[in-house]
């Protein structure tokens, strides 16, 4: 009876330690795909500052169209643009600054991103 006692505490033990390698190793390799350079955190991060570049690109757009309604589709002008945008972002949330003879710079103060805008683009 003894004999048969001791032979299931070693297979036990055996389970036991399986058990916490097969644990260890699901561990390190939950580990490494949340942490990795291609890992979920990483591209999550990635897009919500893809998501970011695109809402300020919407806003842009957004701008220069309405500044063109108002201007009855005649030309942008730098004021126009950045009251549109102060409208949109909020007041010194932007600058606007013309760049040449045809184009502007917008720069979102925030995230410190600029976006040319050229007298051809619509």
């Amino acid at each position: 009876m003894k004999e048969k006692l001791k032979e299931n505490k070693a297979v036990t033990l055996l389970a036991l330690v399986i058990t916490i390698i097969v644990l260890l190793i699901l561990t390190g390799v939950t580990i490494a795909t949340l942490m990795g350079d291609n890992g979920i955190l990483t591209r999550a991060s990635g897009a919500k500052e893809n998501t970011k570049i695109s809402e300020e690109k919407e806003k842009v757009s957004l701008a220069i169209n309405s500044d063109l309604i108002a201007n009855k589709g005649e030309k942008r002008t730098k004021n126009g643009i950045q009251t549109e945008l102060d409208n949109i972002e909020g007041i010194n949330k932007t600058k606007v600054i013309k760049d040449g003879k045809n184009s502007y710079i917008v720069t979102f103060l925030d995230t410190n991103r600029n976006y040319r805008i050229d007298e051809t683009e619509i």
